[in-house]
This record gives structure tokens, sequence and C-alpha cells, in this order.
């Protein structure tokens, strides 16, 4: 989105930084890793196509990203917006946090007065499909995740996105043996809803009203 375009999430040890053209090599790179695709369900993408998903994260108005830093000496602290990028080192990379706008529908209770209006008997809403990747295993099992995600939510409340954008609650899509990152969500108050069997997939959600 172009509202983070100039947007730092400084906790310290670890920033977030909007992801930038500088970034795309080696973020390519790492998605080379079959066990990385593999932990995100998703499929590797030429270098091309890297380049203009880096463009379409930054412009599109249904897709929100940051790039991870780890900085090596620096202690954790509370999630702070800078309206600025800040320094850093493509070698301080370690992962990345996003979210994607969908619209998503729920039934409602049959209304026999409006049998025969299809609309009446769903509702649709905003929901935001939250991913988080830390790619270099070293950093893994540190709690870097947690800080990461809670400091990526608490970005979409404080910029406003969650009101501007009507986004009525949070999800997310993990492999059901992806333990660690089942139990993070958890930690952060997602609760499991369904179980896609023929993906192994676990959806989580996180209600905002």
């Amino acid at each position: 989105m172009r509202i983070n375009q100039n947007t730092s999430i400084d906790c310290g040890n670890l920033v977030l930084v909007p992801y930038l053209e500088r970034h795309v090599l080696k973020y390519h790179n790492w998605m080379k890793n079959p066990k990385l695709q593999e932990l995100t369900c998703s499929e590797p993408l030429t270098l091309e196509e890297e380049f203009q998903m880096q463009k379409s994260w930054l412009e599109d108005e249904d897709k929100l990203t940051f790039i991870v830093i780890y900085r090596q000496g620096v202690e954790n602290k509370k999630p702070q917006i800078l309206h600025e990028i800040l320094f850093h080192r493509n070698e301080d990379m370690i992962g990345d946090v996003n979210m994607f706008l969908t619209e998503g529908y729920e039934e409602v209770e049959d209304d026999p007065a409006a049998a025969e209006d299809e609309n009446q008997n769903s509702s649709t809403y905003t929901q935001g499909e939250l991913e988080l990747m830390i790619a270099k295993p070293e950093y893994r099992g540190k709690g870097l995740g947690t800080t990461i995600a809670e400091a990526f939510l608490y970005y979409m409340e404080v910029s406003g996105l969650v009101a501007s954008k009507g986004i009525a609650k949070y999800i997310i899509k993990v492999g059901s043996k992806n333990v660690p990152s089942l139990r993070l969500f958890k930690k952060i108050g997602f609760q499991q809803t369904k179980y896609v069997a023929c993906f192994d997939q676990v959806e989580m959600e996180k209600p905002l009203h």
C-alpha cells in the first residue's frame, strides 16, 4: 500500500521497513528454498515476477507488507511508528510480514420473507489474511515472530487502516505441521476455525468486533 511507502516500525532489535527494489534479489533467493515454499504455501516466482510483485505490494490498496530487519546488540522495545525508512543493511533482512485484504462471506439465518432474495441470505465483510515468514532458521524459536506479528497488527490499528478498510477480522492459513506458527498465532488471540484436508491446512481467525 502507498500508506506505508515511507514508514518504519521500530521495535529496537527488530525494524519493519517497506519492501523496496533493493530487497528483491535477496527475497527471491530465499524463496528458491523448497522448505520455505512449503512453510509459506507458496510457489516460486521468476526474478522478473518478483520485481513485479514488489511493485504490487508497494502500490496496491489491498496489500500491505514489511521486510523484517534484525539489529544485533539492540534491545527490544515497544513498537514505534516512524514516518521515514530507517537506515538498514540488506544482509540484516530475516523475513517479512504481510496482509492481503479480501472479501469474506457469512451466512445469515433463514428469513422466510427473504427466501427469494439471494442477497439477503449472506453478508459480506473485509478480512485481512496475515502471513509471517522468518526466512533464516537461526532466528526462529526465539520469540521474534510474536514481536513481528504484534507490531504489524499494532500498525494496522494506529495507522487507521482497520477503520478505513472496514476490517472485521484477521485470518491466517497455516500448514497443520507448522506447529511453531500455530502456537504463535494462538498466543496472540487467533482461534482455529477450519481444517482444509486437501491442503493439510489449518485456518484460524481473530475477530475485531
